[in-house]
């Protein structure tokens, strides 16, 4: 069995069930939805831990897959320590470049 392209297209095996598999996922805050489709599927036979890092007190704004609940975040106040010093505006990327090819580098605090 080939595809369009004729490369080798494979049946998927079944994993298992006496076997553990455990899949880790960090660092992934907006995983494909083929992913996500994909683990519900296998999710009898694969044990996934998905790592986001937050408080205990927001795990509730984040899905299964460790994906932000728009609902939540859409109604929250997000707080940024030093926001005037640590975030810049810019009109386009000359403007973001600028800063770091010239002497206007802001001051660090």
């Amino acid at each position: 069995m080939s595809d369009q392209f004729g490369l080798p297209l494979f049946e998927p095996r079944p994993v298992e069930q006496s076997a553990e598999v455990i899949r880790t996922f960090l660092g992934v805050p907006d995983p494909p939805s083929l992913l996500c489709s994909a683990l519900k599927h296998h999710v009898a036979h694969l044990r996934c831990e998905v790592v986001v890092h937050t408080p205990t007190s927001l795990s509730s704004s984040f899905d299964e897959f460790g994906r932000p609940i728009p609902g939540d975040w859409g109604k929250r106040t997000i707080e940024i320590p030093n926001l005037e010093s640590s975030v810049h505006q810019a009109a386009n990327p000359q403007s973001q470049a600028e800063p770091l090819t010239s002497s206007k580098m802001p001051a660090k605090r």
